[in-house]
């Protein structure tokens, strides 16, 4: 019996001194250990990313001053974020290419020529994704661009300038060379009535079709 107890002592002090824990060691070992609190540049660029996915979230391209910020400071400290930064800047350019093609069909509408930055705009985000928005993009021209035609058009029969007018007449027709629409008869008309020899243009049955045409 006692030669047992030596045999099991022994091996006890063994397993001890090979590594093992005892009970009282492994619930020491439980314990939680402490973690350093983070650095400054842990604390900015953690502030940044936030500030950066606000603003992605918003489609506002001011998340990309947030983005540059937090990675300045990673690239300084040899910190890691390319999975965070992927992330911002998907949404970022998702939401931004969102709002400016429906932003680009309001001005269309409107006849307010700020819809062709918005399409640019539009086009960059998509192609930063590898996305086709051409479609949305032609479907846009073909309504804001005979729009485009028409204002300048009524804004040149309106003025009393010759100056202005010619304006607006070279604006129209660019406008209209765009998709090939031939305005001319109605720029004959506009630029006789400013000579004075018609008081206003008057549009016959030819010249109502084509301004017509231009509505579709």
């Amino acid at each position: 019996m006692n030669t047992e107890r030596v045999i099991v002592t022994l091996a006890l002090i063994g397993m001890i001194l090979g590594g093992i824990c005892t009970p009282t060691q492994m619930e020491k070992s439980t314990e939680p250990i402490e973690t350093s609190a983070p650095t400054e540049n842990q604390i900015s660029i953690t502030k940044y990313l936030q500030g950066a996915r606000k603003f992605a979230a918003k489609g506002d391209i001011i998340y990309v001053t947030y983005l540059e910020l937090a990675k300045n400071i990673a690239k300084k400290t040899g910190l890691d974020i390319s999975e965070e930064t992927r992330g911002i800047e998907k949404t970022g350019h998702q939401n931004i290419m969102t709002s400016s093609l429906k932003q680009a069909r309001k001005f269309a509408l409107k006849s307010e020529r700020g819809w062709v930055t918005d399409l640019i705009i539009a086009e960059i985000h998509a192609d930063s994704l590898g996305l086709d928005i051409s479609k949305e993009v032609e479907e846009i021209k073909t309504m804001g661009t005979p729009l485009m035609v028409l204002h300048f058009l009524k804004e040149a029969m309106k003025t009393q300038d010759p100056l202005f007018d010619g304006i607006d007449i070279m604006l129209a027709k660019s406008w209209a060379e765009k998709m090939s629409i031939d305005i001319q008869p109605l720029v004959d008309l506009i630029e006789k009535s400013r000579e004075g020899k018609e008081k206003r243009p008057k549009a016959n049955q030819e010249n109502s079709a084509l301004v017509a045409s231009l509505h579709h």
